[in-house]
């Protein structure tokens, strides 16, 4: 797939410690004056799954996006204790790359499982430090995730890869599923083998303690209900996200509230349509950035 990226702009890359000093890996690319957006990655990936979106004209042009690899991602560290997966942690990872980058209320745009970061931060930090969420294909909650909003072929591959002698087969069923969708896009061999090992260095035990930690939604819905801005963007042929039970739910609580289906697309609209998307996130940014609404 071809588009316009830059090559000559490499971004800043910085490595942080979180306030348990837990290794943080971010970057930067773009403009400091323009919007802010933190772009977050999902589950078993890192920041890296966006390198080439993030390099396109349209968003160096117009925006200051800050990527970093969660903890238990990447190349940030890689707790396996629920301890080190606690709700406020996740939220101190976040401040700690939004201090470090100077970042002034961003946009959090999240895909999949990294839209689940907003929850944390609604409850833990005051003032709300972002201006709107971008759920991408994205989950509202860990908790959500297991009751709702993960699709009957997602929780089936997870009780999969649960035995060690699975857990291959069901990883390359989850990261194969990213890419299904009526449109049949073709998926490179390099690109399938880059993600894949993005999944397979993840420990088992980590992403135990991901997929299971505990969050407190009531003041992300009180932030929502409040005015926050949020913008769910999502393929109707989504194998791995329920996103019509992820809309139901937004309806529920939040006023001020932007929907977007993608016909035919799957899981990963970054990657079917990467313009789009660039477009999708610049002009949410434009809308809501630094914008009073509480």
């Amino acid at each position: 797939m071809d588009i316009p990226i830059r090559t000559m702009a490499g971004p800043v890359v910085k490595s942080l410690k979180s306030t348990d000093g837990c290794d943080l890996y971010a970057e930067a690319i773009g403009d400091h004056s323009n919007p802010h957006v933190v772009l977050l990655h999902g589950m078993g990936s890192s920041a890296a799954i966006f390198d080439v979106f993030c390099h396109q004209y349209s968003l160096v042009d117009n925006l200051y996006i800050v990527r970093y690899d969660m903890r238990g991602h990447g190349r940030s560290g890689m707790p396996e204790t629920p301890e080190g997966h606690l709700s406020k942690l996740h939220a101190d990872d976040f401040m700690t790359v939004l201090q470090a980058f100077e970042l002034d209320t961003p946009i959090l745009v999240g895909w999949s499982l990294g839209a689940v970061i907003a929850a944390d931060l609604c409850e833990h930090v005051r003032p709300l430090p972002i201006s709107g969420i971008m759920y991408m294909s994205g989950h509202i909650s860990v908790q959500g995730m297991q009751e709702y909003s993960s699709s009957p072929f997602f929780q089936e591959t997870i009780k999969m890869g649960a035995d060690p002698v699975n857990e291959p087969t069901a990883l390359r069923l989850l990261i194969d599923a990213c890419f299904i969708s009526p449109r049949n896009v073709p998926v490179a061999y390099p690109l399938r083998c880059f993600w894949a090992g993005m999944f397979f260095l993840q420990p088992r035990t980590t992403r135990g303690c991901w997929l299971t930690r505990p969050q407190n939604t009531a003041p992300l819905f009180k932030a929502l209900g409040a005015g926050l801005p949020v913008f769910t963007l999502y393929g109707t042929h989504d194998k791995l996200v329920d996103n019509a039970a992820v809309e139901r739910e937004l309806r529920r609580h939040a006023t001020n509230l932007e929907v977007k289906k993608l016909l035919d697309f799957g899981h990963a609209v970054s990657w079917e349509d990467p313009e789009e998307a660039a477009w999708d996130i610049i002009n949410f940014a434009n809308k809501v950035w630094a914008e009073e609404w509480d």
